[in-house]
């Protein structure tokens, strides 16, 4: 249940009533098949090129959060490097002031001080770079996109990684995109495939929903607990999906 970009394909849409300055914070997981350069979901002015909030990896395999305004700092990266072929959760974090920060599975890199805010930012992207061409920019999977207006603390970024959904962390949220089986969002503009995206049912990060639910038998800490499947309520807004445990 993710969706699965080949190198070539990807899906947009217009920016809606996402936020696009801070505070902000953009999460989701990944899963690439080498570690290397791939931005999962950016934020763009679409009329002209560097003018954009990024989310990704970096070659180095650094996870990676880019905020540009025709040049910008240093990007904030993770302390630690992405692997290959296991999933990862990515949360970048914009305050309202100066600071950016990017954490990878819940470990937070250095921070980067800066002001640049990009103007104009009109749609969102997963897969692509969208300047006047896009420019295709992940292989891989990706799933369990959020977006809020507010700044995720350390504890929110920890049950996210933790295998929480977007959906737990309600205050700000303002875009929510599962993509299990298709591109329809919980929360947030609807969103465009181009070049024949996939989705795949049995590829899922580790996460629960809810209480009592637990994705795929998943069981974690911040779930049902360790090595536990227990019975309850759904999560509202989330229809029951074929191959979980209730």
């Amino acid at each position: 249940m993710s969706l699965v970009l080949n190198g070539s394909s990807y899906l947009d849409g217009p920016i809606g009533n996402l936020p696009t300055v801070g505070p902000m914070s953009i999460s989701c997981w990944v899963k690439l098949p080498i570690s290397g350069e791939a931005w999962a979901v950016t934020l763009t002015d679409s009329s002209k090129a560097l003018v954009d909030i990024l989310v990704g990896v970096l070659p180095s395999g650094r996870a990676a959060l880019s905020v540009r305004s025709l040049n910008g700092p240093p990007s904030a990266e993770s302390a630690t490097s992405v692997s290959a072929n296991t999933w990862c959760h990515l949360v970048a974090t914009i305050d309202a002031v100066d600071q950016r920060l990017m954490t990878l599975d819940g470990v937070s890199g250095q921070p980067v001080t800066d002001s640049t805010t990009p103007a104009g930012i009109d749609r969102i992207w997963f897969g692509a770079i969208g300047w006047v061409a896009p420019i295709i920019a992940f292989t891989g999977r990706i799933a369990e996109v959020g977006v809020w207006s507010r700044v995720l603390d350390a504890t929110d970024r920890a049950r996210l990684a933790g295998g929480a959904p977007p959906t737990a962390l309600s205050s700000g949220l303002a875009g929510y995109y599962p993509l299990r089986a298709d591109a329809t969002p919980v929360m947030g503009p609807t969103l465009t495939a181009t070049g024949a995206p996939s989705y795949d049912a049995a590829d899922h990060p580790p996460m629960f929903q809810g209480a009592g639910r637990l994705l795929r038998g998943q069981a974690t800490a911040a779930g049902a607990g360790a090595g536990l499947v227990q019975t309850g309520g759904a999560l509202a807004g989330v229809a029951p999906i074929a191959g979980e445990v209730y």
